[in-house]
């Protein structure tokens, strides 16, 4: 990780960039699956108009979880590999098997939708830096809409207090947008919300969005971040009606039903407490398995002292050409990317936009290269454009 850090200190030079762009002027050689549009174009992380995404700096205030918050970043720029480095994510928690013996992700579903048949709320976690939680719950909102669920609220929609959010303005266009949400940046979760955009589901935000009391304690910060993230829920669910029924996907904790001493912790037992509606919660964050297939656990409570009503256990994630082995075996199909596409200095983030669909659209994919590094495209079969884009390293840059 620290190897990769120094090497992107140095921003590519405009010299460099219409070498490459020259370079690139021959059509690309790829899988017959996957075709890209001829050239591409490449910009600045500051002229995209949302350069956080490509700035690979850590503000000093936050230096204290510096690793944590690169870990995220790395993932979210398609290389869990270099967050796998330090990451514990990465590594085997032992948890024993459900007694149903469900083994294999359409058997793990087939006891989801079981158990959910007479929800009317699911709420599933994720890490956020395991994209393999992702990939899963997009065949969870799959496999519950039969169902009638009808609604999907994330963590990661971006929720102004005084103005529609985003991916609600949003569902006019065929595409999702970068700016709907942080996380959706990540190509998993883009495709996530894609997926459930396109069967129906309507976007709920929900996500604290007023001043944090900077004065006040760690814990009464997360209380407040809980209290207004449920009753944010709760008043949606109410304003739906009856029979709206909803998948609420958040990071970690939030889904727990713990209780304190003082009464629930999380939001998910907020809630329960606020609606009087016994959700269906399902942990992806407990268990993990150094090898086979993805599984129910018999109970993951110990870890972390928290409470679900399923624990999923996903194997650990492994790695090829740089990149996840579960999205290959998902039916993404490899792509090295270009050799015109990788600098020669600094670190470019490549994007494979499905072609027609403009520079707003989240991609299909996007993975940061470094110089010399051969790294792999995943994309599925379709036609494709690329974008390269300068990494932010320094100031200025």
């Amino acid at each position: 990780m620290k190897a990769h850090a120094r090497r992107v200190k140095r921003a590519i030079p405009a010299f460099a960039i219409a070498g490459l762009l020259a370079a690139c002027a021959q059509p690309l050689t790829t899988p017959e699956q996957v075709t890209f549009a001829p050239g591409f174009s490449t910009v600045s992380g500051q002229e995209t108009g949302q350069p956080g995404i490509y700035d690979l700096r850590v503000d000093p205030r936050f230096a204290d979880f510096a690793q944590d918050i690169l870990q995220q970043q790395y993932s979210m720029l398609g290389r869990e590999d270099l967050a796998a480095r330090t990451s514990h994510e990465y590594s085997a928690v032992a948890c024993e098997p459900h007694s149903s013996g469900a083994s294999g992700e359409d058997a793990v579903l087939a006891e989801i939708v079981r158990q959910a048949r007479d929800a009317r709320v699911v709420i599933v976690n994720e890490s956020h830096t395991l994209s393999r939680h992702r990939g899963f719950s997009q065949r969870l909102v799959e496999a519950l809409r039969p169902l009638g669920f009808t609604h999907f609220a994330a963590e990661t929609f971006t929720h102004p207090a005084d103005a529609i959010a985003p991916a609600e303005a949003g569902m006019a266009l065929p595409y999702p947008r970068d700016l709907e949400g942080h996380y959706l940046i990540e190509p998993a979760f883009g495709r996530l919300w894609r997926t459930a955009r396109d069967l129906g589901y309507a976007p709920i935000a929900y996500e604290q969005n007023t001043e944090r009391d900077e004065a006040a304690s760690r814990d009464e910060r997360v209380a407040a971040r809980e209290a207004f993230q449920a009753q944010a829920l709760a008043e949606a669910i109410e304003e739906a009606g009856p029979d709206a029924r909803f998948i609420i996907h958040v990071g970690y904790s939030h889904a727990s039903e713990h209780e304190g001493e003082f009464g629930p912790v999380w939001m998910a037992g907020r809630l329960k407490a606020l609606t009087g509606i016994d959700p269906l919660t399902i942990s992806q964050v407990q268990c993990r398995q150094d090898t086979g297939s993805t599984r129910l656990a018999a109970d993951g409570s110990d870890q972390l002292g928290q409470e679900f009503d399923i624990f999923v256990d996903h194997p650990v994630t492994r790695f090829e050409g740089h990149r996840p082995l579960w999205r290959a075996a998902a039916g993404d199909v490899r792509v090295r990317v270009p050799d015109a596409l990788v600098p020669n200095e600094g670190a470019h983030v490549i994007e494979a936009r499905l072609a027609g669909e403009p520079d707003e659209a989240v991609p299909m994919d996007r993975v940061l290269v470094f110089p010399g590094e051969e790294v792999d495209l995943l994309l599925p079969p379709g036609r494709y454009r690329l974008r390269a884009v300068v990494a932010i390293t320094e100031e200025g840059e």
